[in-house]
């Protein structure tokens, strides 16, 4: 007995799928009655089966999970984890296109092989990188710019001061990129709190300045709670400030006491108003005391707090995420 198919390897990171549908882009049949040349199997020949005239095939396989399962969650959907897909093995030449559909009807379209074709072998399985519903690039770098020609705030209106709290804030920020050669965009939250309640923070165009930045009034430990990544690790926070004294951040696992582990940047003074000093924090860090953070956790969300804050004037925040943190 020899197996005569191949196999395709997918995986989700959620469990709201309903199905996962494998197609050919260029019409190859995936399943289907076929006709097998033994000799050919036998000698590992590429070409040992054929469509059998007259049987049905298709150009395309359907996985969804069977009532009652281990693939089942309780709402008829599949499971997060890993699925092999049985396909007729062959080099498909225009790839494959994969759909998942989710049940609130919307759908996520990816595609494997699509530039040089791919190749499905017998008794064995070709992988798509990743997760189906990971669709972010591996470095993720998103730059909040404050000051501006524009005087655009890159996470919308604020909150009027007389409306801020001391718990934040949420501001949705629309990180754009690529995915399979057309655009595409997610939503990430970023939450701002003054840090007191004599506090206050504004996009304002401060003294000496032609245009707007992040102005924090007079008071330290206002702090912003960075988006969670799944899949990537905080690799780095970099500010850019326009202060003529030293101020600086720390980067802290909670927004409030107790604040967890946390990395201080270097506290540093800019040259003038308009020449912005940068200050970053990168992980790994070079901690030496158990109360600082070394490594970030995948998928964790971190905050920055302006421990040296008052009157600060923020022109840029960059935040970078990685898949993997190196060294």
């Amino acid at each position: 007995m020899k197996n005569l198919s191949g196999l395709i390897k997918v995986a989700m990171s959620d469990s709201t799928a309903k199905s996962i549908t494998v197609e050919s882009i260029g019409g190859e049949f995936m399943s289907g009655y076929v006709d097998v040349d033994y000799a050919q199997l036998e000698s590992a020949g590429e070409a040992f089966w054929t469509a059998t005239p007259g049987k049905q095939q298709s150009s395309s396989v359907t996985i969804a999970p069977v009532s009652g399962s281990d693939a089942e969650t309780l709402d008829g959907c599949l499971k997060t984890g890993s699925y092999y897909i049985s396909v007729l093995p062959q080099f498909y030449a225009e790839g494959l296109r994969i759909t998942v559909d989710y049940g609130d009807g919307n759908t996520l379209v990816r595609t494997l092989g699509e530039t040089d074709g791919i190749t499905i072998p017998r008794s064995d399985f070709n992988a798509f990188d990743g997760t189906l519903d990971d669709t972010l690039p591996d470095v993720i770098t998103i730059g909040l710019s404050f000051y501006n020609e524009n005087d655009e705030n890159p996470l919308g209106a604020f909150a009027p001061v007389a409306d801020q709290n001391v718990d934040g804030e949420e501001y949705s920020y629309t990180y754009n990129y690529t995915l399979d050669g057309a655009p595409a965009g997610k939503d990430f939250i970023f939450t701002i709190s003054k840090g007191k309640n004599s506090a206050t923070y504004q996009h304002y165009k401060a003294s000496g300045l032609d245009h707007n930045v992040l102005l924090f009034g007079a008071k330290n430990n206002a702090w912003i709670k960075l988006p969670g990544i799944p899949g990537r690790y905080l690799k780095s926070v970099s500010m850019s400030h326009g202060n003529t004294t030293a101020k600086r951040f720390r980067v802290q696992e909670n927004p409030q006491s107790p604040v967890g582990k946390y990395f201080s940047s270097p506290s540093l003074k800019a040259p003038s108003l308009t020449a912005p000093v940068t200050e970053t924090v990168t992980f790994p860090t070079t901690a030496t005391q158990d109360a600082q953070i070394i490594n970030t956790v995948e998928g964790k969300s971190y905050t920055m707090e302006f421990t040296e804050g008052a009157s600060l004037r923020v022109f840029d925040i960059t935040v970078v995420y990685s898949k993997t943190l190196g060294d």
